[in-house]
């Protein structure tokens, strides 16, 4: 089933189809596929071929996903902590769009990124 999930994802030897493509990915998650729920929430997260977006949906996907298979890990850590940051972004767009002049005037953009990589890499290190 997770494969004919990617086809329908990607568009491999049938017309991409993401509606079809998060079906069948549900199904394979009621099967308990970890690779299944993973893709679940990343579809979940981005509103592709599910009724919405939804950040909440999307980190519990990651979760079952950690749950069916420990080796999904790292994997999973680092998609839950890009959905909070996804979520984030997506509430303060406002705010973020009208203080975008004064980022690049004051071309502290670069530093923010920086900071953001090391709280990353210092969650990974410690987890």
């Amino acid at each position: 089933l997770l494969r004919i999930g990617d086809a329908h994802f990607y568009g491999f030897g049938v017309s991409q189809n993401l509606n079809k493509s998060f079906a069948v990915y549900h199904q394979a998650s009621n099967l308990h596929n970890a690779q299944a729920m993973f893709n679940l929430g990343i579809m979940y997260e981005h509103g592709w071929g599910c009724p919405e977006k939804d950040f909440i949906l999307a980190r519990r996907q990651y979760n079952l996903a950690l749950n069916s298979d420990r080796d999904a890990y790292v994997p999973v850590k680092l998609a839950v902590m890009k959905s909070v940051i996804h979520s984030w972004l997506e509430e303060n767009k406002d705010w973020l769009n009208s203080k975008w002049e004064w980022f690049k005037k004051e071309k502290i953009m670069f530093t923010i990124l920086t900071f953001i990589v090391a709280i990353c890499s210092l969650v990974l290190y410690f987890v």
